[in-house]
C-alpha cells in the first residue's frame, strides 16, 4: 500500500464521515458511533480505488487544512440531504401545534414523543427517502463530488460551476 493511496483513503474517509454524521435519527435513536465509523470505513475503501490520488503533503501543517476542509465540504453535503428531513419535521411540529396536539409552545426542545405527528411524519419520510432511492443519489454525490473538488484539496475546481449548473 503506497502513502498516495493511504491519504487519498483517508481524505475520502473524513468527507465521508461527514456525510454520515448527518444521517437522520432512525425510530427515535440515533446511529450508534461505531456504525457510523464502520459504514465511513466501508464508503472509503470503496472509494478510494476510483479517486485520483491525493498528493502527499510535504509538512504535517499542510494537512490540517486538508483535513478540516474534507470535513467541512462532507458536512455541507450531508447537511443539504439532511434538509428535506428537517424541514418534514418542522411541518409536523407545526401541524402538531396547530390542531392542539402540543400542550405547551415555545417552552424548551419538544420531545419526538410528545409530538406524534411530527415522528410519524418524519419516520414516513425516512421510509420513502429510502425507497425512491435518496440513498442511493446521496452516495453517488459523494462519489461525484471528488471529481468537483480532488481528494486533499477541497476547494472546487473552476469547472464546478459549470458542471453544477
Amino acid at each position: 500500500m503506497s502513502l498516495d493511496y493511504l491519504v487519498t483513503w483517508m481524505m475520502v474517509f473524513l468527507r465521508s464521515l461527514g456525510v454520515v454524521l448527518q444521517l437522520p435519527v432512525l425510530a427515535g435513536r440515533p446511529i450508534p458511533v461505531m456504525v457510523r465509523l464502520g459504514i465511513c470505513v466501508c464508503l472509503a475503501t470503496l472509494l478510494a480505488g476510483m479517486v485520483p490520488a491525493a498528493a502527499v503533503p510535504s509538512a504535517v501543517g499542510a494537512l490540517l487544512p486538508a483535513v478540516s476542509g474534507e470535513v467541512l465540504l462532507g458536512l455541507l453535503l450531508g447537511f443539504v440531504a439532511r434538509l428535506a428531513f428537517a424541514s418534514v419535521e418542522m411541518a409536523g411540529r407545526v401541524i402538531s401545534t396547530e390542531i392542539g396536539l402540543t400542550a405547551t409552545p415555545g417552552l424548551g426542545v419538544p420531545e419526538p414523543s410528545s409530538e406524534p405527528l411530527a415522528s410519524l411524519l418524519s419516520s414516513f419520510s425516512i421510509v420513502l427517502f429510502f425507497l425512491v432511492g435518496g440513498h442511493q443519489a446521496v452516495l453517488g454525490a459523494l462519489a461525484r463530488s471528488f471529481r468537483l473538488a480532488a481528494a486533499g484539496r477541497p476547494g472546487f475546481d473552476p469547472g464546478a460551476a459549470n458542471a453544477l449548473i
